[in-house]
C-alpha cells in the first residue's frame, strides 16, 4: 500500500497490511492498519504534533505545535471590495506593491529565507506565509507545508523571520529544495474587509499565484466571494495538429509528462 505522505506501510502475512512508522507530519490516530498513516499532524488542530493533542481556542497548528493565532495590527486599513480584486497583483495608495505580494524562495534557512527575487514589498513587521506548494515526483512530502512568520529584517534577498523556521519545506529537511516550489507571500493586516464582489489572486504561473490570504482584525463582510477556481495547478496541453503527443496537466507532484500516443489515430 503506497499513500502519499506516508511511509512504513508494509504487507503483513496475517492481516495483509503492517504500520510500522509513519513519515514525519503523518501518524495511525484511528488505529486501522488498512488506511495506513491517514491523519495529517501538521495543521490539524485536533491532532497537532500526535493524535488527540488539540490546540485551545486562540490557538492554530502550525508545524505540529499550537501558536497562538493573532488577528493582525491593522497596518493595511480597511480593504474594500468594489470589483474583481487579485490580491497578490492589485496595488492600492499608499503601496509601490501589491498588498499581498509573493516570491519564489530559492533557500530556507533556520531564521529565514532568501528569495528568488528582491523582496522590495516586506517590511519589518509585516506578516508572511511560507509554504510549499509543489514537490516532485521523487519528493512531495513536503507539499503543503506553511507557516506563518513576522518578518525581523531584509537584506538584500535575506528575509529573517521574528521566530525560526519551524517545519520542513524541502527533501528531507529545508537544506535541500531539489524540485519544490516554495513561495514567501506577505499576508495583509486589514482593520475591517468589505467584499462586495470577486477577491481572487492571480493564477499559479509555476513559481507563485493562487492564494488568497489576509488578516483583519475588526469585521470582514462578504456579500461577494472570496474564488480562488482555477487558480491552482495547470491543465495539460494539447499536442500539435496532425500530433499524436500532448502533456499531462501539473500536480503537486511536479510538472506534466509529455505523451505520445503510437500507432494511428
Amino acid at each position: 500500500m503506497s499513500v502519499r505522505g506516508r511511509k512504513g506501510v508494509r504487507a503483513s502475512p496475517c492481516s495483509g497490511v503492517t504500520v510500522a512508522a509513519c513519515a514525519p507530519g503523518f501518524a495511525d490516530c484511528d488505529g486501522m492498519s488498512g488506511n495506513g498513516c491517514e491523519t495529517g499532524t501538521s495543521m490539524n488542530d485536533a491532532n497537532c504534533g500526535a493524535c488527540g493533542r488539540v490546540c485551545a481556542a486562540g490557538t492554530a497548528c502550525m508545524a505540529g505545535t499550537c501558536v497562538p493565532f493573532v488577528a493582525g495590527d491593522g497596518r493595511d486599513g480597511a480593504l474594500v471590495v468594489t470589483d474583481a480584486h487579485e490580491i497578490d497583483t492589485r496595488l492600492r495608495a499608499g503601496r509601490t506593491t501589491a498588498d499581498a505580494v509573493a516570491y519564489p524562495v530559492g533557500a530556507v534557512r533556520g531564521d529565514g529565507v532568501s528569495t528568488g527575487a528582491d523582496p522590495t514589498g516586506l517590511r519589518r513587521g509585516d506578516t508572511v506565509l511560507l509554504v510549499n506548494l509543489r514537490g516532485s515526483a521523487a519528493a512531495n512530502t513536503s507539499v503543503g507545508a506553511w507557516e506563518l512568520h513576522v518578518v525581523e529584517a531584509v537584506t538584500g534577498r535575506d528575509v529573517r523571520f521574528a521566530r525560526g523556521v519551524m517545519g520542513t519545506f524541502g527533501v528531507g529537511g529545508n537544506t535541500d529544495l531539489t524540485g519544490q516550489t516554495v513561495m514567501l507571500q506577505r499576508v495583509p493586516s486589514y482593520t475591517t474587509v468589505s467584499i462586495g464582489q470577486r477577491l481572487t489572486a492571480s493564477p499559479f504561473d509555476g513559481r507563485v499565484g493562487g492564494v488568497v490570504a489576509f488578516r483583519a482584525n475588526g469585521a470582514v463582510t462578504v456579500t461577494g466571494s472570496i474564488d480562488v477556481t482555477g487558480l491552482g495547478y495547470r491543465g495539460g496541453a494539447a499536442g500539435r495538429q496532425c500530433e499524436n503527443c500532448g502533456r499531462q496537466g501539473e500536480s503537486f507532484t511536479g510538472r506534466g509528462n509529455r505523451v505520445c500516443r503510437t500507432g494511428p489515430i
